[in-house]
């Protein structure tokens, strides 16, 4: 090959990099302003949220964009400024259509109060990487703050922020999250206070392609929740302490009808004078019309758009649901508890229970005992329903009580126990040796209680 030759085709080649260097980001900039928002919208589409302004300026490499996102609901309108810094530097040596980082400002007729708290902070940044398929990761950051928040009562908040990634799918119909919370305390002027040390949440969600609800996993973990009550001293007092809970929702949908099963559980909790452990309490709603759901998810947030007055709202959602209720009822919903077993150092309390709807759809002639049947179980150890009752159980009042030193002790057992030989010769209770129990049914128009008939009002 001549030595001219070689040097034309390095030449060509030269030319045709640098174009490609060149045309890729424009090629880039002019898809990520196409979908961008496109994204907004999306985002923004299941909620009372509209864009109200708009802007994008895009240049080779960069672009600028600002939205202003109003927030309807029954109070008024809310704007909450959002700008954009956008790179679409898509190229040779990377290949992601753009990154985005958006800041969100407070509303310019936020409280003084809560400016002052974020300390001309933004109250929320968040990073997107969109891949050139459109698939988008965000990584999600909240400042920490402490003071007052506005208000009649302004209770005082220490919140140590929080932080994580959400990821969605090209299609938007495939997420997940993880975000993490390190501390929050949250104070009243009562002197009721909540706090947790850490709060985690995570999920695992893909959208039903029939009604646009989210299925699948969601899981909050709280570390060191407690509910606490300054004592007639003013010193603080705790009235509920967990070491670690873990609270989990799990959405399935088939044939047209959602499951929701919710989930607690916690490895121990102190309340009211006694220990917990090993706590587990699920709860199941089943047949849920997810029509009849759609439907009224959407009508809510279209009177939360026009911004209808109360009574507007009222009307409209009571006609709203006496309308769908029918629909909703011919598939005979059921809320059902599983399992309830709470581990104490007194033996285990364990319980399940149903309802389900199985009358028709005209609920002007609705009788329980008719168109509902279910059950319910319910088993605790004796000395912890012994316990129970002797707490909350007074002679005469506190005065008397003191008055009565040692012998008020001895009335009040006395009395809980005449108490509790009156439920079981009433049938209300069983006496099955460690325990006490109560089973109650409904079902075939009767309701019984421990296998005896109860008696029921005339039209029931």
């Amino acid at each position: 090959m001549r030595k001219g030759t070689a040097v034309t085709i390095a030449i060509v080649i030269l030319v045709l990099l640098a174009g490609l260097g060149l045309g890729l980001p424009y090629y880039a900039g002019v898809q990520t302003e196409k979908h961008f928002r496109q994204t907004i919208e999306a985002t923004i589409q299941d909620s009372p949220i509209s864009i109200k302004e708009y802007d994008y300026q895009r240049g080779l490499l960069n672009a600028r964009a600002s939205s202003s996102l109003e927030f309807k609901s029954v109070s008024g309108s809310v704007l909450i400024p959002v700008e954009h810094e956008i790179q679409h530097g898509l190229s040779l040596m990377n290949l992601n259509l753009a990154k985005v980082v958006s800041t969100v400002r407070l509303p310019a007729e936020a409280p003084t109060a809560l400016k002052e708290l974020f300390k001309n902070q933004a109250p929320l940044k968040i990073s997107t990487v969109v891949g050139t398929d459109s698939s988008i990761r965000s990584e999600v950051a909240s400042p920490p703050f402490d003071g007052h928040l506005p208000g009649d009562e302004q209770p005082e908040v220490h919140w140590k922020g929080i932080s994580g990634s959400v990821s969605i799918s090209p299609d938007w119909n495939v997420g997940a999250m993880a975000l993490v919370a390190p501390s929050l305390s949250i104070q009243s002027p009562k002197g009721v206070q909540v706090s947790f040390e850490q709060a985690t949440m995570e999920g695992d969600l893909k959208r039903s392609s029939a009604t646009g609800f989210w299925l699948g996993l969601s899981r909050l973990g709280l570390k060191k929740l407690a509910l606490a009550e300054k004592d007639e001293q003013g010193a603080p007092a705790e009235l509920a302490l967990t070491d670690n809970c873990q609270m989990t929702a799990q959405v399935s949908e088939k044939d047209g009808a959602l499951e929701a099963v919710y989930t607690v559980l916690f490895d121990s909790m102190k309340t009211a004078g006694k220990d917990f452990n090993k706590a587990t309490i699920e709860i199941r709603l089943s047949n849920l019309d997810s029509q009849v759901l759609m439907k009224l998810r959407d009508t809510l947030r279209d009177l939360n758009k026009q911004q209808a007055d109360e009574s507007t709202r009222n009307q409209t959602t009571v006609k709203v649901v006496l309308e769908l209720l029918p629909r909703f009822l011919s598939r005979s919903p059921e809320l059902a508890i599983p399992r309830l077993a709470v581990g104490t150092s007194d033996g285990q309390v364990q319980g399940d229970g149903r309802l389900k709807y199985i009358g028709g759809e005209n609920i002007q002639n609705f009788q329980v005992l008719k168109d509902l049947e279910g059950e319910a179980k319910l088993t605790a150890p004796k000395p912890l329903v012994e316990s129970i009752a002797l707490s909350v159980t007074g002679i005469g009042g506190k005065d008397l009580d003191k008055a009565l030193g040692d012998k008020a002790e001895a009335m009040k057992r006395e009395l809980v126990q005449e108490q509790l030989s009156e439920l079981i010769q009433g049938g209300i209770i069983e006496d099955q040796g460690g325990t006490y129990a109560s089973h109650i049914v409904l079902k075939g128009g009767a309701l019984t209680l421990n296998g005896k008939p109860l008696p029921m009002p005339p039209g029931s």
